[in-house]
């Protein structure tokens, strides 16, 4: 072999092994997860939405089980209770065998209790791949006490003074037409 020769053999491996790995660089995951990176804040008694998008190719991932799960001291319980929490599951095909499904959980009623560190997951059925995504820190605040009294301007203790003195007028009324029938 050629001195030339070696070069060009040298220079087509070289190449080959460059395109490999620039091909397998640009391959995407099998599943990937994208949502929001921020905290969020609620009030106590209202509601709250968390919202994960899952990508996966159907063709090496199969179905997927996406959801959204609370951390506690050592594991991430899964968000099940109906009561507690509505789920909304929407799926697209994207390009080719590629499918975006959204996890949204929706809080129906945000309690104290509630305050924590949450995280979107995602599991393959066909080979077992799967992704985490970040940790999302909740907090929430105590929903604002409301002072009877002073709501609406004096509110039920003004209604109730006016509805006291026109019971009384009233009574009075009938008392005299009572007394003025007895004469």
């Amino acid at each position: 072999m050629t001195w030339l020769g070696v070069k060009l053999l040298f220079m087509l491996l070289t190449m080959a092994v460059c395109f490999y790995l620039s091909s397998s660089l640009d391959a995407s995951p099998v599943v990937s997860l994208r949502y929001l990176k921020e905290s969020l804040v609620g009030t106590e008694d209202t509601s709250l939405r968390l919202t994960c998008k899952a990508e996966y190719n159907r063709l090496l991932c199969g179905q997927i089980k996406a959801y959204w799960c609370r951390h506690s001291s050592q594991n991430c319980g899964e968000l099940l209770d109906p009561m507690k929490y509505l789920t909304v599951v929407n799926e697209t095909k994207l390009v080719s065998d590629d499918i975006l499904r959204q996890v949204d959980i929706v809080f129906k009623q945000l309690a104290l209790a509630d305050q924590g560190v949450y995280q979107c997951h995602a599991k393959c059925d066909i080979d077992g791949h799967s992704a985490l995504g970040h940790f999302i820190n909740i907090t929430v605040k105590a929903a604002p006490i409301v002072n009877i009294k002073n709501a609406n301007d004096g509110g039920p203790n003004r209604t109730y003074n006016t509805g006291l003195v026109l019971f009384s007028l009233v009574i009075l009324e009938i008392f005299q037409i009572h007394l003025g029938s007895e004469q």
